[in-house]
């Protein structure tokens, strides 16, 4: 059974967590991303296509995706360091030179 658009209409209406759509689709895989609710999206999803697919979806955009997530944030913050560690040393060098003269 092939899983297509529009099967998010379930007896208690259409979910917030969707894939009907490109906004609500967005929306849901960042919410997955971010671990908010990601469970109501994966039981919406295996309702309307009952599949391995979808776990193995699931299971790799949480491990991969936080991978990526995670060290995109610690390179950054490396990087903030790095900086304010050559600031510092351009500071201190400055204020010796302004004490020798």
């Amino acid at each position: 059974e092939m899983c297509i658009r529009d099967r998010f209409n379930f007896a208690e209406g259409v979910p917030r967590e969707n894939f009907d759509s490109f906004y609500s689709a967005f929306l849901s895989v960042f919410q997955v991303l971010n671990f908010q609710r990601w469970n109501q999206v994966l039981y919406s999803s295996l309702r309307v296509c009952n599949s391995v697919v979808v776990i193995l979806y699931y299971t790799s955009w949480l491990i991969i995706g936080n991978y990526i997530l995670l060290n995109l944030f610690l390179a950054f913050m490396l990087s903030m360091f790095v900086e304010d560690n050559e600031d510092m040393h351009k500071d201190d060098e400055s204020m010796v030179r302004v004490g020798s003269e």
